[in-house]
């Protein structure tokens, strides 16, 4: 026993570098070899399809029926969305809502400046104004009251109405978004 051990340290010890780097690249080619035929007989594995005598397999498993598939559809209802106490709170606290984003993409729908439209054969062409692409927006206009005015006309303070202050300020943000 004592032999085999000195033999292979000694036998370890004439190895070079080169003989070593041999090695250890051998080792590293069996195991990706080992590994590679286990995944490749595991994927095989998963693909077979065990069908009973009676079974027929049919051409076109691929394809969707989408028949059953709009039936299933509407033979389920739709279960409404629940929000918890915490999504019910930063709902309401939210600067703009999910309800008044939709309102105001409906409101700003922008038209675009032609500058002139032809009608060929029920066929409408159109030229777009490349120095104004779209129509300007108006802007809600602040309502001036007589009693609002301070009697000192050479002040020009307005007070307006907090709803007022709300409507000029989402004005000013839509025209921020339009120059960006």
């Amino acid at each position: 026993m004592k032999n085999l051990i000195v033999d292979f340290t000694s036998f370890i010890k004439s190895l070079t570098l080169i003989d070593i780097l041999f090695i250890i690249s051998l080792i590293g080619l069996v195991v990706l070899v080992v590994t590679l035929i286990y995944i490749i007989k595991m994927n095989n594995e998963e693909d077979i399809e065990f069908l009973d005598d009676n079974e027929v397999v049919k051409d076109n498993d691929d394809e969707l029926d989408l028949a059953s598939i709009s039936k299933e559809i509407e033979e389920n209802p739709t279960k409404p969305i629940t929000l918890n106490d915490y999504e019910r709170e930063q709902e309401e606290k939210a600067i703009i809502s999910y309800d008044e984003l939709v309102k105001t993409k409906e409101i700003n729908v922008e038209e675009i400046n032609y500058k002139n439209e032809e009608d060929i054969d029920g066929l409408t062409i159109k030229t777009v104004n490349q120095d104004e692409i779209t129509k300007p927006i108006e802007l809600p206009r602040v309502k001036l009251k007589e009693s609002h005015i301070s009697d000192n006309n050479d002040d020009k303070n307005i007070l307006i109405s907090y709803d007022k202050e709300e409507e000029f300020l989402d004005a000013l943000k839509k025209l921020e978004s339009l120059l960006n």
